[in-house]
């Protein structure tokens, strides 16, 4: 894979497709075997995020406030849904609902065909990670310290929970549990209604990213390449 133009994010719906993006505006993509050479789909804007919940449905953000969406072939041309503002994260547990959050603490949805205007969440505050199993279940959460849950409906108000150091990624196997790793090595859990205090992990390390496929296996890395299982 060429790295070369800093990878952003990576998504993989199975085993033998998954997609990165980067800061350069290229896609690229993994068949089990090999990656692709690199794609311009977004050129001269940094992708943020991408999230692909099967192999023909895959949703990128970029920093422009807009969203491009993947059909197992090509990609769309990038369509603003938060103009103006840089978006930070995606989410799509289905082809039919995603979230993409902006830095200014709003978020918008994809029900399948179209985003849902703008919607407050914690104005002011930029959310840095999302994480939703389905469309009746998300939660969000920024390094201010503070969690946000979506049921379907509505966005709860934010609640503060017990952690010195920013939480820099987040991964909900299920509506009742999911982990979020911070930046010395701390992991801390999410039952249903309140979070765990940070449990260290990966002691004077800086957890980057978190991926929970289900309630019993989680998978952690650190700049330093260091891999951190565990449940």
């Amino acid at each position: 894979m060429d790295t070369s133009q800093s990878p952003t994010s990576v998504s993989c719906a199975t085993s033998t497709f998954c997609v990165v993006v980067d800061a350069s505006g290229n896609a690229l993509t993994y068949n089990g075997t090999s990656w692709s050479a690199p794609t311009a789909i977004d050129a001269g804007t940094s992708l943020s995020q991408v999230s692909c919940p099967t192999t023909t449905f895959c949703v990128a953000v970029d920093q422009n406030g807009d969203a491009l969406t993947y059909n197992g072939t090509s990609w769309s041309a990038p369509t603003a849904i938060d103009a103006g503002t840089s978006l930070s994260q995606v989410s799509c547990p289905t082809t039919t609902f995603c979230v993409a959050l902006d830095s200014s603490g709003f978020a918008t949805m994809f029900n399948g065909s179209t985003w849902s205007p703008s919607v407050v969440i914690d104005a002011g505050y930029s959310y840095d990670s999302v994480s939703c199993t389905s469309s009746t279940f998300c939660v969000a959460m920024n390094q201010n310290g503070d969690s946000t849950t979506y049921d379907g409906s509505s966005w709860s108000s934010p609640v503060s929970f017990t952690d010195d150091y920013p939480v820099t990624m987040l991964s909900c196997a299920s509506a009742t549990f999911c982990l979020a790793v911070d930046q010395n090595g701390g992991a801390l859990a999410y039952d249903g209604s309140t979070w765990s205090s940070p449990a260290p992990i990966d002691a004077g390390g800086s957890l980057q990213a978190v991926s929970c496929p289900t309630t019993t296996f989680c998978v952690a890395i650190d700049p330093a390449g260091l891999v951190v299982p565990g449940r």
